[in-house]
């Protein structure tokens, strides 16, 4: 052993501190795990930009196109990654270098040629796609640039840059058109021309942009007799944080009354937000929820035994479900809720009275039994009406279905003959309950008749032939619903009601059956947000199907454009795919 340098010893005190320091850290990893599995995380792609850099005649003939696969902020090149690229309908796949360039031979002559290159977004990378048109290779290829500033879209306005270069070559003069929309469906906002260093630049305001949501910003070069076309795109967001208000009724309540609450949810620009979920929470657990109106207002109601009795907290809370909304949260209010107070004795009396008066009740029904009858009909009617009510303000879990309700007839009039000759009602939303502006036809024999329905969702069919109708209810966004009506009837088609899904709830439930497995708990369906749902089911599944469903799910459900009953079908492709998908694992 080396003298001035003792070998440093480990004394038992110390090894205990380490022991249990040790314990400690694994019993917090322990525990910390359940809560990391509680939500599901948000995975943030990579923005990525395809470029078509050049169209040459090949050495063997047909033609030869390159191009690069860079991140769209850094502009750095991405190698190893594939690209497909299509000439005229032929398609190749082919990887970028390291370089993040790529090149392909297609054996095709033409006068011209529609090329396209697409990246498919990957875990890390988001896709991306370019475009040329009318390509000849007597012409020069342009390469566009095209950066936005603000991508976010905080500010009244954003600075567009776009560069112009010719392909291997310098900068280059020429105009370029923007444009701007929502997927394919383009506008036209502003035109640039590129200097001699071949840049423009243009402050543009973000009201003309159009709605809140996802926007595609093209810059587009319709070609000239030097250059072939060239386009470039970015994506964009136009999002508003929201501001959400609460007012209490009174902040002091008896243990037996009920907490009442009204406010507002409001955009940057203090308009309201229309059918937006508000919940109400307490210690962040949510209690109730509501629906706000077409001015951004909301209503609310708990009782006080939920509340339980001491002095809690509330806050109104709304996660959007839209990505172009921020969430946002009223203040705290203190509310006192008063201990439950004792039975007072009159109440007992009363209970023994009613028991008495039950009795004879019951008594009077054993000679009587159409009375017995009718009161179990109209006690039926309250809870139902009861039920739909609650069904309207708060969220729950189970599927959505739509059809018909048909009206209950009299006992009077279920003793007659079939005597009515007309068909009334009204058309809602199954989700919202809210009336819709549909259109009703009824059949009958070749006899048609069509009507929309009033602001307020109703319709009426008077004197209508004897025989059996065929109805049918529609409205664009919303399943169709078809169904017979015999005339006459004995009225129970009067006050009809008629609830249509939504094509995009619709689909949602559809997705159920395969997404519901994947989530760790069955009862986060009914807690997680669609967008929670998605993001967790793409994180935990890596199978193809599963994969393009959620993203054809997702797309259909958050898009500002409203789908249509015609898209159903496609979506029970992607779950037949989806679903003979999993089987074949299952079996492997």
């Amino acid at each position: 052993m080396r003298r001035g340098h003792p070998r440093p010893t480990l004394g038992r005190r110390h090894a205990c501190w380490l022991l249990w320091g040790g314990l400690v850290a694994a019993a917090s990893v322990v525990a910390a795990a359940p809560s990391a599995q509680a939500a599901p995380v948000v995975r943030v792609k990579a923005r990525t930009d395809v470029k078509m850099m050049q169209v040459v005649i090949g050495d063997s003939g047909g033609i030869l196109v390159r191009g690069e696969l860079l991140d769209q902020v850094t502009k750095e090149p991405l190698p190893s990654q594939v690209v497909e690229v299509s000439a005229n309908g032929y398609r190749r796949r082919v990887r970028t270098d390291r370089d993040g360039q790529f090149a392909v031979h297609f054996d095709i002559d033409a006068d011209g040629y529609d090329i396209d290159a697409t990246f498919v977004a990957t875990e890390h990378l988001a896709a991306s796609t370019a475009r040329m048109s009318d390509v000849t290779v007597e012409k020069q290829n342009l390469v566009l640039d095209l950066v936005v500033e603000d991508p976010a879209l905080t500010g009244n306005t954003i600075d567009v840059t776009v560069r112009a270069r010719a392909a291997g070559g310098g900068a280059v003069e020429v105009p370029i058109e923007l444009y701007v929309g929502d997927g394919d469906e383009l506008s036209y906002l502003a035109e640039l021309r590129t200097d001699a260093r071949g840049g423009a630049a243009r402050s543009i305001e973000r009201r003309s942009l159009g709605s809140l949501g996802r926007k595609r910003l093209v810059a587009r070069f319709t070609g000239d007799v030097r250059y072939n076309p060239a386009e470039t795109y970015t994506e964009l967001l136009l999002s508003t944080s929201t501001r959400l208000t609460l007012a209490l009724a009174s902040t002091a309540i008896a243990y037996e009354d009920t907490l009442d609450g009204e406010g507002v949810l409001a955009d940057e620009n203090e308009v309201g937000v229309a059918g937006a979920t508000v919940s109400l929470l307490r210690a962040g657990r949510p209690l109730v929820s509501a629906l706000t109106d077409g001015e951004g207002r909301f209503r609310m109601r708990v009782p006080g035994a939920e509340l339980g009795p001491g002095t809690v907290s509330v806050q109104a809370a709304y996660e959007p479900l839209q990505s172009w909304y921020r969430d946002s949260r009223s203040g705290v209010v203190a509310v006192t809720v008063a201990e439950p107070r004792p039975v007072p004795i009159a109440h007992t009396l009363a209970a023994f009275g009613a028991t008495a008066m039950a009795m004879l009740a019951f008594l009077g029904l054993r000679t009587r039994p159409w009375q017995g009858w009718l009161a179990r009909m109209r006690r039926s009617e309250d809870a139902q009406s009861k039920d739909d009510a609650t069904k309207t303000h708060l969220t729950v879990s189970a599927p959505i279905r739509g059809g018909v309700k048909i009206s209950r007839t009299g006992l009077v009039a279920g003793l007659r003959r079939p005597h009515v000759y007309s068909f009334t009602g009204m058309v809602r939303d199954a989700v919202t309950a809210r009336p819709v502006v549909s259109e009703v036809s009824v059949d009958c024999a070749g006899e048609r008749l069509a009507q929309s329905c009033t602001g307020s969702g109703g319709f009426e069919f008077k004197d209508l032939a004897a025989g059996v109708w065929q109805v049918l209810v529609q409205r664009d966004g919303y399943v169709s619903e078809r169904f017979a009506v015999p005339v006459p009837h004995r009225g129970e088609y009067t006050d009809t009601r008629v609830d249509l899904v939504p094509v995009r709830e619709r689909i949602f439930s559809m997705y159920r059956e395969l997404a519901e497995p994947l989530l760790p708990d069955p009862e986060k369906w009914g807690i997680w947000t669609p967008r929670q749902i998605f993001e967790h089911v793409r994180r935990r599944s890596p199978a193809s199907a599963l994969s393009e469903l959620t993203d054809f799910v997702e797309e259909n459900y958050f898009s500002q454009r409203t789908p249509l009953e015609s898209i159903l079908t496609e979506a029970e492709a992607h779950i037949e795919r989806a679903r003979s998908e999993r089987l074949a694992v299952m079996a492997s």
